[in-house]
């Protein structure tokens, strides 16, 4: 499996040009019991606030990822039923954000969404975020919650 929490080369194809997109983040966040933690994903290679981010996450022995949230700056905010009072996602700068409690242990990855139509239960935006050919974010027809 590629690294946790970096994805890498989405690449557009923009006037004949080729721009690397970047999405990194830290390998792993630890917080005392009962705090929140803050994650970040800092992109690079385009305007954060032209696209929807996406948080999905893998729970520890879980097989499928779980889709949290989309939002952009200015736009709605979409978030999971199962996470509506669980996590807020925000921007800040070139960084997108999620706070969540420290109870919900799993591992988690951002994703820009390049799609027009928003994926509400994007379970797979981590596999085709990686995919050089994915232009745009993999949506079964319901959520695998594990």
């Amino acid at each position: 499996m590629a690294s946790l929490y970096e994805l890498y080369a989405i690449l557009l194809f923009i006037s004949g040009s080729v721009a690397e997109i970047l999405l990194n983040q830290k390998t792993s966040e630890m917080a005392n019991v009962g705090a929140s933690i803050l994650l970040q994903c800092e992109v690079s290679g385009y305007n954060i606030n032209d696209h929807h981010m996406q948080w999905v996450r893998q729970a520890p022995g879980a097989g499928t990822f779980e889709w949290l949230a989309a939002f952009r700056t200015g736009y709605t905010t979409h978030i999971s039923e199962s996470f509506k009072d669980r996590v807020t996602p925000s921007t800040s700068g070139s960084t997108a954000q999620l706070r969540f409690n420290n109870s919900d242990s799993a591992s988690y990855y951002c994703a820009r969404h390049i799609e027009e139509v928003l994926c509400r239960q994007c379970v797979n935006a981590v596999q085709a975020c990686r995919s050089f050919l994915s232009r745009h974010c993999v949506c079964p027809e319901r959520s695998n919650h594990t």
